[in-house]
């Protein structure tokens, strides 16, 4: 509580440097009954990175592409630069879209180095380079993102390197990937690279279910 009291009194006194967690506690209840339009009210009083994400997202779940990119261009957030690489992408400005998801990449935020390495391979916003997509996806699931590790096994598997690029999917389907999921199910379905086993086929496909499930359920706006 004494924390809430102190933000709280920055606030009154116009001192909004710690508006974030001001808002943060809001929007989650932390210490404070949940208060969303409270939480917005201290994001949009700030003036950092947290801040200016933050105020980005609200316009991205309204739909406000326009606001929310004004917004993402003023923080240097990691995860500010992938929405803001969604947002252009959408757009078909492909080479902008490239550049701030490598600019998140080098801050090895998860989804900018999948972003990334997928631009990379099938040469979209830059020239297709395939060695160098690799290393994305390497750092990626290095950083345990599920489909960076779906798109480095799946190439281990295709270059030969049959046992690491299957132990590689595993984790990627323990991590959620439905991609990984049902390549397995499919693996062990038609006894290809493993033995035949359907139980086993069966497990994965119930993976893949639950996770698309829980896909949709987290889907951005």
């Amino acid at each position: 509580m004494i924390v809430i009291y102190f933000y709280g009194y920055l606030k009154e006194h116009q001192d909004y440097s710690g508006a974030y967690y001001l808002g943060y506690m809001y929007e989650y209840g932390f210490g404070i009954e949940e208060d969303k339009e409270k939480a917005n009210e201290c994001y949009f009083l700030g003036n950092d990175d947290l801040c200016f994400y933050k105020m980005g997202m609200h316009y991205y779940h309204k739909y406000d592409n326009q606001y929310a990119l004004a917004c993402f261009e003023k923080s240097n957030y990691e995860k500010s630069f992938y929405y803001k690489g969604k947002i252009l992408e959408n757009r078909k400005e492909y080479a902008d879209a490239f550049m701030s998801y490598h600019h998140g990449a080098k801050r090895y935020q998860g989804d900018c180095l999948y972003k990334t390495g997928k631009m990379l391979d099938e040469g979209i916003g830059t020239l297709k380079d395939k060695k160098e997509a690799l290393k994305y996806f390497k750092l990626g699931y290095y950083a345990l993102h599920a489909e960076c590790a779906f798109e480095l096994g799946y190439r281990y598997i295709q270059q030969g390197n049959i046992k690491q690029g299957l132990g590689i999917l595993k984790q990627s389907a323990l991590l959620d990937s439905v991609s990984a999921a049902m390549l397995l199910a499919k693996y062990y379905e038609n006894g290809q690279y493993v033995d035949k086993n359907m139980k086993i086929a069966n497990k994965y496909y119930d993976f893949a279910t639950r996770n698309m499930k829980r896909g949709e359920d987290n889907e951005d706006i």
